[in-house]
Formats: structure tokens, sequence, C-alpha cells
């Protein structure tokens, strides 16, 4: 009966489209007797959109698939919580509503891009803060009226303040406050780098006043400058300026914290985005020694958290094929960060309108979409990392990485490239408990598995293909199509 179940299941998959590997073009070697240490739970800082606000229910749907985050970044925007012609705070706000529409004076910031949605804001922080150990809180809005004289910094404090004294009374668990997003691009606010600081400098003094007036016991934490664009070199500060420089932005705003004589000043976190790193993934490995060298520079703690809070592969289109690149890219941006303990990735995004299929991870409905699944494999990985080497030193091609306890291996491969490809993983140093026999599950994750915004009929779900029960194989065999990922849990006889 088992093996007549077997030989369904795996009929049915490659029915549906799954081809498994005959002859290796790429071929690792995994030794689960070396271990390389603690497996990091590099996939539990999930992103928030405020530009569709996410079903408050996505929160727990979150916990459910992925487990407990550890740190959710979400969002407020200050023009929809006060306003300034009347002075009025709505804190519960209706996230979405442009209440400005018929003002021809106040900047636009994206306003264009925004649904409007039935979701309050309260509701949204509650369950993003009830499904997490701790909250991000990104603040912006009005920069843009301080700077063209409509409201005074002082306003702008004191808006701010007021927000937060309020929120993190409701909400113990937000812990940082990223000041501003974005801020030289038009639809963000076009501040100067020295504009900026100025809010920052305000900002650090809010998260000061708040956490000595509020006394909590958890308190908060102030970071940023959140620049986005080319990718971060060592030699960005000496190079020639250029707009798109986000390296250059980073070293003036370090420098210019460098410089700044209050005593009270506080940096407790650096925030960046990354979308431009598609043709050189592997470049992120270094983005944490290189801003550890412009700390060092500048003669500021080199231990400070480096949080990318944003980052991701795919434009911002409503292409669901463009969502496997998402879930392959981030995939190796985890990898490439896996071991640099001080660099956290929050992927671009748990949810958002259709203009930006391309790096949902949910859909509308709640629809997984394959990035969600992506995500799902990373998030079953077990206690300890163990080798699984390329057998090969080219560069490019598939990557992978392996975990287990001692009764249970997971190990997960992906194809970040537009060429399909024969990958075969060696199964050595097995413990007794696997190497005696196992329960095997695959999944997949393809234009035709786990792919219910591109394919018609697939499940809305990190979708198994495979499963038997036997000999432990030597091997592990599978073909992946163009931005596939594979994953396979074995687990000792007996195991659920």
């Amino acid at each position: 009966m088992r093996l007549a179940l077997h030989a369904i299941l795996t009929g049915l998959a490659l029915g549906a489209g799954l081809a498994v590997a005959q002859t290796a073009d790429f071929s690792f070697k995994l030794d689960a007797a070396r271990v390389a240490g603690p497996w990091r739970r590099v996939d539990l800082y999930p992103n928030t959109s405020l530009r569709n606000a996410p079903p408050p229910e996505l929160a727990a749907t979150v916990e459910r698939e992925y487990g407990r985050p550890k740190i959710v970044r979400v969002w407020l925007p200050l023009d929809d919580m006060w306003d300034y012609r009347t002075g009025q705070y709505t804190f519960n706000f209706q996230c979405g509503k442009d209440t400005y529409k018929d003002d021809h004076i106040k900047y636009k910031y994206d306003r264009d891009h925004i649904t409007e949605t039935t979701v309050h804001f309260e509701d949204y922080m509650r369950a993003f803060s009830q499904h997490s150990d701790e909250l991000l809180l990104n603040v912006r809005r009005y920069e843009r009226e301080v700077v063209d004289g409509r409201i005074t910094m002082a306003q702008w404090k004191e808006v701010v303040k007021t927000g937060l004294l309020r929120y993190k009374k409701m909400f113990a668990n937000l812990r940082y406050l990223e000041v501003l997003n974005e801020y030289w691009i038009g639809e963000f606010g076009k501040l100067d780098d020295d504009q900026y600081y100025a809010f920052y400098r305000v900002g650090y003094e809010i998260v000061n006043e708040v956490n000595q007036e509020l006394k909590p016991a958890l308190p908060l934490l102030v970071g940023g400058p959140c620049v986005v664009g080319k990718p971060f070199r060592q030699e960005d500060p000496d190079a020639r300026p250029d707009q798109g420089n986000q390296g250059q932005r980073m070293y003036r705003f370090l420098d210019n914290y460098a410089r700044d004589r209050n005593p009270a000043k506080k940096l407790d976190f650096i925030s960046f985005h990354d979308y431009g790193l598609k043709s050189n993934v592997a470049a992120i490995a270094d983005y944490q020694s290189i801003i550890q060298g412009w700390l060092r520079k500048l003669a500021l703690p080199e231990d400070l958290p480096l949080f990318e809070t944003e980052i991701g592969v795919a434009g911002p289109v409503p292409d669901a094929a463009e969502n496997l690149r998402q879930a392959t890219g981030v995939s190796s941006f985890f990898y490439y960060t896996r071991h640099n303990p001080n660099h956290y990735l929050f992927p671009w995004v748990l949810y958002h309108n259709p203009i930006q299929l391309s790096l949902v991870q949910f859909a509308a409905g709640l629809k997984m979409a394959p990035f969600g699944a992506a995500m799902k494999m990373w998030s079953m990985h077990k206690g300890n990392e163990v080798l699984c080497q390329r057998q090969d030193s080219g560069v490019g091609g598939p990557l992978a990485v392996a975990s287990m306890d001692g009764s249970s291996l997971v190990v997960q491969t992906w194809n970040y490239s537009d060429k399909p490809v024969n990958v075969e993983i060696a199964l050595r140093g097995l413990p007794a408990r696997l190497s005696a026999g196992t329960q095997l599950r695959q999944y997949l994750v393809d234009a035709e598995h786990s792919n219910c915004i591109g394919h018609a009929g697939t499940p809305c779900e990190l979708q198994m293909v495979n499963q038997s029960s036997g000999t432990t194989p030597e091997s592990l065999k599978v073909k992946l199509e163009p931005h596939a990922l594979a994953l396979w849990k074995l687990e000792a006889p007996g195991m659920n």
C-alpha cells in the first residue's frame, strides 16, 4: 500500500510537470556530520505597506505560516493622523483615505499610488503587535511642508511625539523608530542630505523625551537614514557625487552624526534599502564589512545593527511571473547574509495592491504567492546548519542550504537564473536515525507549483509534490525551471 501510494504521488507530480534531474548540471555534497553552527532565522523580519493596508488577519496568517516574527515593519503617515489645516488629530484613521484631494497647496507625496481601504490604523497596529515580538515604525510625511515653511519643525516634532506617546502606550512592543523613507526621492519629500539630518536630529530628541516621560520596560530606539540607490561599494564616499549613490548618502549621514556635538545624540540602528543587486546578488555579502569600515573611519560603534528595511530584485510590476524572480532573488540574499550577524533583511513586501504583484508574499484574498511559499520554505529549517557545498569552483548557478536536528534533515535549493538546471545533492554523514531509513517529503515552487497567482488551479500554499518512506536515498535530484525552488524534508520513521 505504501509503495502504491508513493507511485501514485510520484506519477501525479510528474504528470503535473515535475521533472527529476537525470544528469546533474550542478552537484552539491551535503555532510550532515559537519555542523556550521546554529541555524539563523533570517526570515523573521516581514514588511508591510500602507499603500494598500493589509487585512488585519494577515498578521495571524504570517505567524501561523512562518512562525512568530522577530520584528515587523509598520508605517505612520503623519498627514493621515494630523491635519495641518485644522490641527485635529485622528489617531485611528482610515488607511488610504485621501482627505487632501481638494487641497492644491499641500505636497502630494505618493498619494497617486495609494488604495483606500476599510482598515483602520490602530487595528492594523494591534494585529501586528499581537503577532510579533517587536515593531519597527517608519514615520514620514510633512517633511516637505517643513522645508517649504508651511509648518514649523517644532510642529512636526509635536505631531510625531504626540503620536508616539499614544501608540507606545497602546503597543508596548513598539521598539524602533525609523525616521523618514527614501527622503531624496520626489514622492517621499525630495530633501537633501543635510535637510534629512535635521529631521533625524529631531527624531532622536523625540525618542529621548518619550523614553524619559514613559519610562517603558522596552525603551524606544531610533535609526536611519533609510536611503536607497545603487549597491554599496567601499569606495563610495570618495567617488564623484552621484544622485543615485546611496553609499554617499549613507556616509554623509554617518559623518553628520559623528560631527553632531549633542551629548544626547542617539543612533541605535542603521537602515537602508536595496533594489539594485539584480545581476550580482552575491555583492550583498560585503555590505556588513563595507558599512563597518565607514563606521570605523568615523570613530563610531562598529556593531550597530544594519536593518535593510526593504530589499528585492523584481520590479514593482503587476506580473505574477516576476514573483518567482523575487522568491529566488531574496532567497539568495538570505544565503549570502546568513552568517553576517549584524545584517537583517526585511524583504518587500507581505501585501500590496496589484501594481506590485511581483513583490508580494500574499495576494488579494490572502492567497500565498510563490514568494510567500519560498518564505515558508525558509521557515521549515531546523536547529543547526550543516555543510552543503557545490562541487565545482564556478560562479553563478543554483545555491543550496541544509539544516538538521537529531531526527530530521531539511535541504533547500533554488535557481536564480533564466535557464533550467539539473541539480544533485549527495547525502553524506547522516546520523543513524536518518541513514537507516526516512520519510521523505519534497516541495516545489515554480511556474506550475505553489503558484495560484500565475497558474490557475494550483494550490495557494507551499505544494508537496512527492512523499515516500523507506530506504534513505544517497542523493536528491531535481530539475529546476528558471526561478524555481525545491525543498526536501527527511525525517526518521515514526516522526510526523
